[in-house]
């Protein structure tokens, strides 16, 4: 290049001491116009395209996951730390410059925080929050401009701000151990998501070594249960319905009496076996069928769907958890024959924080602030506030599925699934509850209906006892 600009440098100088004047011939000619129109509209187009991918995709193409730049980033710059409600670590970048590394410091949480790895790509929360990990999203634009042009990287990320409460995940986490199933746990009032585990489950600091094997393990454990799992509610709803029933004052005086039976097979099943001369709330407390075919029979069809509707069963709350399936496939069925509804753990705690917020409808929020600065931190926006669901008596439902083993109401459930059943556990703090409301959803497989019990309460338990 250097040869280059002194020859032409030569031929300027040449050219700028030719003093002979010489008449130029004007030719005119229609292809010279042709081609020079087609050259110059062959540069522009160029022009166009480099402009298009090189500014206004400049972004897009820089996140991909296919992208090497951006883990050769990850290896000079840190990323943003991901922190619990009570701001202890969950993840961070550790190591020095050039040879910096993700550690992720809970693994039972890897479903939920998921991954950045150069060979796999990236997951879960590491995923979609990328952009404020990495410290583009929220951050001043002349820091990160600066960063691009002088140093070719990217600034130091943002940290992030979780709902979850650590303590309690890892009781629910040792809860689970050798289970296969899922715990979730919200704030009944805003929604954040206090627990989500999810068991079995992969350990995101060692993909290398286990990827292939997690991949073909017939448990799944790279799938987190607690947003994609998909469970039959079968009569889990029960208690939902019954809120609404008491709202229109069509759920009848009497309760069905009946020999009630243990057995799955039967169809007087119950999850346990109510007492003597049971009523409506003990019947429903112990996910008994026959009691749930009459409120389906009193509730009717459509109004039965469009509660279901509201509650949002029939749609996938949007968490910030990357992969989250949709659950289109599981509408039809319910529309057109109103059984069979699948719902995630998440789906269900959600629908049921009702019961224990004065009958309004939340949003799961899991990401719940970030910061560029210690002292400074800025909350995620969210569109969604918390309505009134109406037609609903939930102070009453809550008070008839009463616990008398737990401070609030409860009630269990058994579904059959394709190769086994799914038992559920759900539970919250009553209405008047002084401390912070909470939710509580366990669903285990081919579990006994016992353990669900044992584990739901040891963990509600643990919660008021921990957050009040």
């Amino acid at each position: 290049s250097l040869v280059t600009a002194f020859f032409a440098a030569l031929l300027l100088l040449i050219i700028s001491h030719h003093t002979t004047d010489e008449t130029s011939q004007v030719v005119q000619s229609k292809a010279y116009f042709i081609v020079g129109t087609v050259y110059l509209s062959a540069l522009l187009a160029v022009g166009l395209v480099c402009a298009w991918w090189g500014f206004a995709r400049a972004d897009a193409l820089l996140a991909r996951n296919d992208n090497p730049r951006r883990f050769i980033s990850d290896q000079y710059v840190q990323r943003g730390k991901i922190l619990d409600r009570n701001n202890v670590i969950i993840a961070e970048t550790v190591g020095e410059s050039g040879n910096l590394e993700r550690v992720l410091h809970f693994p039972t949480l890897s479903s939920v925080v998921g991954y950045s790895n150069a060979s796999y790509g990236q997951g879960g929360l590491e995923a979609s929050l990328d952009s404020i990990l990495r410290g583009v999203e929220g951050n001043n634009p002349v820091t990160v401009f600066n960063n691009r042009l002088l140093n070719s990287q990217y600034p130091v990320g943002a940290d992030i701000r979780l709902s979850l409460d650590t303590n309690l995940q890892l009781i629910a986490d040792d809860l689970l151990k050798d289970k296969t199933g899922s715990i979730v746990m919200l704030n009944a009032q805003s929604g954040e998501v206090m627990v989500m585990a999810t068991s079995p489950t992969f350990d995101s600091n060692a993909l290398e070594e286990n990827w292939e094997t997690w991949k073909s393990d017939p448990t799944s454990p790279l799938l987190n249960r607690a947003t994609q799992g998909q469970y039959p509610a079968s009569n889990a709803t029960a208690g939902l319905m019954l809120a609404r029933l008491l709202a229109d004052q069509r759920l009848p005086s009497f309760a069905p009496e009946q020999e009630w039976s243990t057995d799955i097979q039967n169809s007087l099943y119950c999850a346990q076996t109510p007492g003597s001369e049971a009523g409506w709330g003990e019947l429903i407390i112990s996910g008994c069928n026959r009691s749930f075919n009459m409120l389906e029979y009193y509730l009717g069809l459509d109004n039965k769907l469009d509660l279901y509707q509201e509650l949002g069963l029939f749609s996938q709350p949007e968490l910030s958890i990357a992969d989250s399936i949709s659950t289109e496939t599981s509408k039809t069925a319910p529309k057109q024959e109103g059984r069979n509804l699948l719902v995630s753990p998440l789906q269900m705690a959600a629908a049921y924080a009702a019961l224990s917020n004065g009958g309004k409808v939340v949003s799961p929020l899991l990401a719940t602030a970030f910061s560029y600065n210690d002292d400074q931190w800025s909350l995620f926006s969210t569109d969604s506030t918390p309505t009134t669901l109406p037609g609903m008596d939930t102070a009453q439902s809550a008070s008839i599925l009463a616990s008398t083993t737990l401070p609030g109401w409860s009630l269990v459930s058994t579904g059959l699934t394709e190769s086994g059943k799914v038992n559920w556990f759900i539970a919250g703090t009553p209405v008047d509850w002084k401390g912070t409301p909470v939710v509580l959803v366990v669903a285990l497989e081919d579990a006994t209906t016992n353990l669900s019990i044992k584990i739901g309460t040891e963990m509600i338990n643990a919660a008021v006892n921990t957050i009040n």
